[in-house]
């Protein structure tokens, strides 16, 4: 009968830890000590660098002050804006930050006469040809050179720091007056930009419109506009309104000589009697005057009959028959002349009749012409109001152009019309910027501190000596049946750590050994094992306190137990 197979009894198959693991406090509690010395050593050398440093690398720093101002709404203001907004601020003066270390700017501060005076430029002095690099001097200009924004001011600035004091000013006030040129130019630039852009459109503007005035004079005289303001009082209106009074008076007369030559042709007709106006007409002709004066003649000569004779002589009735022949005579004569007035009237009035009906019919002719003429009057009038209202819109773009450029030339004289102003000068530094001994100290202390820490991981991080339950996991197969504690934390304070079992089986060293000898025990039986050998990783490890302490524990078990 074949035998039965044997279990491969062991640790089960884990994965591989990646490190060791190193608990931080642990490592800080067994070394704090050394953290304070170390912290001490680093004061010192604090307070030896500020000594070195002021004695051979010292710096000043010096700033000027720039101000972002409101500027001007009108030309005519005569302040500046009260206010302006921080977005507005803030972008302004981070424009200004990055324009004041433009590289042709730094290149005429280094340029500056005074700068000529300072140390720091000497070292940019060819020592043969006493040339200036200026290139190279601006290159180290822009890595030392600084700005910045104060937040919640309408300020920004640059700094700059030196070896010498002196030099700090100088090259300060130096790249402030570059800059400020440099921006009077821009300034200046723009202005002229616009200047030209409204002087040109000015130009065009003067050009149409004196176009436009020599075409509205042309327009003028071709079409005879006699008036500029409205076609109702030009001079063909007039003359259609005189006509028009001429018409109507015709009109008039014609109706009034029409009944009066029905009165006159029933006058002729016997229809009507004549009237004493017609008679009276007709006794003042000559004929009926020298009529009348011989009847007058004979009634004085009847008179004078009948005065001297009787009414029955035949004298005074001879006289009487020769006054009435007479006076009838004179009556007959009045109604013949009375009818030859009214046929001679009513010839004229026909004929005037005629002539008033041929001036009616002129007049209307002439008023139709001139009417047509009125209406291509106010055509060309429509014309001429269009054109009249194209020269206003010009007149008054030409005014607003010259408003502009007025504005703009006022605004390019006034100061206060710039955006940004130097606020402060640079000024000689009384004080070291660098070093500052309540700086170097603190930082001599925690770069000490950080070098001891830094040395006391890296060396619990390369030391492979096993510290704790945690490094076993290290070793490939490993598994940990128990942990022991060390043997100074045992409150028991064990004198004779290898019999901690026999002489302080209460204690924690003894209870701790008690149950990794338990787990060890199992796994023995359990593999069918009984021989145990222990192995230490370096000398003095505790193997003879683990031997003895387990053997004690297997002895109180029942278990024989021999140690080699």
């Amino acid at each position: 009968m074949p035998a039965p197979p044997q279990r491969n009894v062991g640790s089960p198959n884990r994965p591989m830890p990646k490190g060791r693991a190193i608990d931080p406090i642990r490592v800080l509690r067994r070394y704090w000590k050394g953290i304070p010395i170390w912290g001490a050593i680093g004061g010192v050398i604090g307070v030896v660098a500020f000594v070195l440093f002021a004695r051979f690398y010292p710096l000043y720093t010096g700033e000027v002050l720039f101000e972002v101002r409101p500027g001007l709404g009108d030309a005519t203001d005569i302040a500046t804006t009260d206010t302006i907004s921080d977005k507005m601020v803030e972008r302004v003066a981070a424009t200004q930050t990055f324009l004041i270390k433009e590289r042709s700017i730094l290149t005429v501060a280094i340029s500056d006469r005074a700068m000529e005076e300072t140390v720091w430029l000497q070292q940019f002095v060819e020592p043969i040809t006493k040339t200036l690099l200026v290139d190279d001097a601006v290159d180290e200009l822009l890595e030392e050179i600084g700005t910045f924004i104060k937040r919640g001011t309408n300020l920004y600035g640059v700094r700059w720091s030196a070896h010498v004091p002196t030099d700090v000013p100088i090259m300060l006030n130096s790249i402030a007056k570059a800059y400020m040129r440099r921006m009077k130019e821009l300034d200046d630039e723009s202005f002229r930009s616009n200047s030209e852009l409204f002087e040109d459109q000015g130009r065009g503007i003067r050009f149409k419109l004196q176009d436009l005035n020599d075409d509205l004079q042309a327009f003028i005289q071709k079409m005879g506009i006699t008036t500029l303001d409205d076609a109702r009082f030009s001079a063909t209106m007039l003359e259609i309104q005189r006509l028009s009074e001429n018409a109507i008076d015709n009109r008039q007369q014609l109706i009034g000589l029409d009944q009066r030559y029905l009165q006159v042709a029933a006058k002729l007709e016997g229809t009507m009697e004549p009237t004493m106006e017609d008679r009276l007409l007709a006794e003042k002709d000559p004929i009926i005057f020298r009529q009348e004066q011989v009847l007058e003649s004979l009634e004085a000569n009847l008179r004078a009959l009948r005065d001297r004779l009787d009414n029955s002589h035949p004298q005074i009735k001879e006289a009487e028959i020769t006054v009435k022949a007479t006076s009838d005579q004179i009556e007959s004569k009045i109604e013949n002349i009375i009818r030859r007035n009214l046929t001679a009237e009513l010839r004229d009035s026909d004929s005037t009749k005629g002539q008033l009906l041929a001036s009616l019919e002129r007049t209307e002719s002439e008023i139709l012409v001139k009417d047509a003429a009125l209406r291509d009057l106010a055509a060309n009038q429509s014309v001429f109001e269009g054109m009249e209202s194209t020269r206003k819109q010009l007149e008054m773009q030409r005014d607003e152009n010259q408003r502009l450029i007025s504005s703009l030339k006022l605004m390019q004289l006034r100061v206060d019309a710039s955006r940004v102003r130097q606020l402060t000068p640079a000024l000689e530094p009384r004080e070291k910027s660098f070093p500052e001994l309540e700086i170097l100290i603190p930082a001599g202390m925690v770069l000490s501190m950080g070098i001891f820490v830094g040395l006391i991981f890296l060396r619990e991080l390369t030391d492979q000596k096993i510290r704790s339950a945690s490094d076993v996991l290290i070793i490939p197969g490993a598994s940990v049946a128990g942990v022991l504690p060390d043997i100074h934390e045992d409150p028991a304070g064990l004198e004779t750590p290898e019999l901690a079992l026999l002489h302080s089986g209460e204690g924690v060293f003894a209870e701790s050994c008690r149950q990794a000898w338990a787990g060890i025990n199992r796994s023995l039986q359990q593999s069918a094992h009984q021989s145990l050998l222990v192995l230490a990783a370096a000398p003095e490890a505790g193997t003879t306190t683990v031997i003895g302490n387990f053997a004690i524990a297997a002895q109180l078990s029942g278990t024989n137990t021999v140690v080699i």
